[in-house]
């Protein structure tokens, strides 16, 4: 989560022509990632437990061996994780210069408006709930 904010942004700072394709690549990659890690997860807790998961009237195990097999399965991803965004944060440049940061003063104009604020406020009343 914390790539792919800069990801999608540097994707779309080094194409010029095809820049939605290069960006649409980018984000396409969370997507995959959301179908590859369950299924990876699943199969790894079965190879480490050398046994099958049970579905249906038979109970599902939870001894302390499976839980160590799911701890197991979570450290061989983390780890896998690990190298591919070691890779990645290695890899990405920006290729335009950083701008700077506007001053906290005009980051005030938007709330004199009354319409600014009532959609802010009544946001984070929604999101609260």
């Amino acid at each position: 989560m914390l790539l792919y904010a800069p990801a999608t942004a540097i994707a779309g700072h080094w194409f010029l022509k095809r820049r939605s394709t290069a960006v649409g690549i980018a984000v396409s990659g969370s997507g995959l990632a959301g179908v590859i890690l369950p299924i990876m997860i699943k199969e790894l807790i079965e190879v480490l437990s050398e046994s099958y998961l049970y579905i249906g009237f038979q109970p599902l195990k939870t001894s302390l061996a499976d839980r160590a097999d799911f701890r197991d399965g979570m450290l061989i991803v983390a780890g896998f994780m690990a190298v591919l965004m070691f890779i990645a944060c290695c890899t990405m440049k920006a290729r335009l210069p950083s701008r700077k940061s506007p001053p906290w003063k005009a980051l005030l104009g938007p709330w004199s408006q009354p319409g600014y604020s009532c959609l802010v406020i009544g946001s984070s009343l929604t999101m609260m709930k």
